[in-house]
């Protein structure tokens, strides 16, 4: 469908800006990025224990996005590092599940 193309080349644009930020950046990160940082801080935050400080809230974002992006850079740029492709549609749902559960178990022992 023609949303998901978009979707599909948004997604591309903004992860070629993160590697190699262009003078559209901080557009590209006000408009795409920045509101999908402000919700996870939002549900991170619910996930740490009501003292944490906000440094810790701002690791926890930073850990999710660097998976996504790595997970992602994988589809685009192959790592020769890791020879299992995470593009497939049977490993997509794998990859977004594993990331999922690495955080919530992270969250769920940090706010214990």
């Amino acid at each position: 469908d023609i949303e998901g193309h978009r979707n599909f080349y948004r997604s591309r644009l903004i992860f070629r800006e993160l590697n190699n930020p262009s003078v559209l950046f901080k557009d590209m990160y006000s408009k795409y990025m920045g509101p999908v940082q402000q919700q996870l801080r939002v549900l991170i935050r619910q996930g740490v224990s009501e003292d944490a400080e906000e440094k810790v809230v701002s690791m926890w974002v930073m850990t999710l996005m660097s998976q996504c992006v790595m997970f992602r850079k994988k589809q685009v740029a192959p790592i020769e590092v890791e020879p299992v492709d995470f593009s497939d549609a049977g490993n997509v749902e794998m990859v977004v599940n594993h990331i999922a559960d690495t955080i919530f178990c992270g969250l769920k022992f940090r706010s214990s």
